[in-house]
């Protein structure tokens, strides 16, 4: 692979809480193409959702998509480490998101907000335990037991769980469970 998709690059200001300060040229093209990828599939799962849900379940994909990537990343990693915020507020913030799926997903909304604040409990549990040497296993464990209780959901449209499964990938196992891994260097 060539050295430019390694190339760190300076990030505008208004895109730093999806990317970071700067990122490498790799981490952006992954980062959007999982994204894409996602908001595709959000389009062809959604064909009998009205226009509106659809333009909203695009939206939730292609923010949880890409922070499914971009939550992995250095760039963001370095970002929010910096940042004097509690990295919990980070977290719950995605019961936005919880609550626009249960609206949606209306007769699994009480599945829907019980997945959702797994999702991001777990994150902060994962948070919450940070220093030990266990927080990646526990967090791939509490993952798991999200994704069990996720498809124990009896009917729940497939657009709905995955974007439930991936918001937990990216709150769990990206962003609370990368943390402490080791940064991109300026």
């Amino acid at each position: 692979m060539e050295k430019s998709a390694y190339r760190l690059v300076d990030i505008p200001r208004p895109l730093w809480k999806l990317h970071g300060r700067r990122a490498r040229c790799l981490d952006l093209c992954l980062t959007y193409a999982a994204a894409a990828a996602v908001a595709a599939v959000s389009l062809l799962l959604s064909a009998s959702q009205s226009p509106w849900e659809r333009l909203l379940l695009v939206v939730l994909s292609l923010d949880i998509g890409g922070g499914v990537v971009s939550n992995f990343t250095g760039g963001t990693v370095a970002y929010y480490r910096a940042e004097a915020r509690s990295p919990h507020a980070f977290v719950w913030v995605h019961g936005l998101q919880g609550a626009v799926l249960a609206w949606i997903y209306g007769e699994w909304w009480g599945e829907v907000a019980v997945l959702a604040a797994l999702a991001m409990g777990f994150a902060s549990l994962v948070i919450r335990l940070q220093r030990t040497g266990f927080r990646r296993q526990l967090g791939v464990l509490l993952f798991t037991l999200l994704s069990l209780a996720a498809v124990a959901v009896p009917g729940l449209p497939r657009l709905g769980l995955l974007l439930l499964l991936l918001l937990g990938l990216k709150l769990i196992l990206g962003f609370a469970g990368n943390r402490t891994h080791p940064v991109l260097e300026a």
